[in-house]
């Protein structure tokens, strides 16, 4: 239920017209939270999304769109100093 709550959060923020994110500790899923959020309001319409994050978490990030959004094209672009 925790992540429902994360998901609807983050829908209302967006009928509104706003963008949101969300911080809480870690490993309370946001990933999926996040990703179930743009699986959910890409249902009707077509839309490209930008995702930034830490290089340590890219490779997370990649895997959880595997599992959970297996109709997502993706493009992953890893910048090394």
């Amino acid at each position: 239920s925790y992540q429902l709550i994360g998901v609807n959060y983050l829908k209302s923020l967006s009928d509104l017209g706003f963008g949101g994110i969300l911080a809480d500790e870690m490993g309370l899923g946001k990933t999926v939270q996040v990703l179930s959020f743009l699986k959910l309001i890409s249902q009707h319409n077509q839309h490209r999304f930008l995702i930034v994050v830490p290089s340590s978490l890219v490779y997370n990030w990649e895997n959880e769109v595997k599992e959970w959004c297996k109709n997502i094209t993706y493009l992953l672009f890893v910048i090394c100093e």
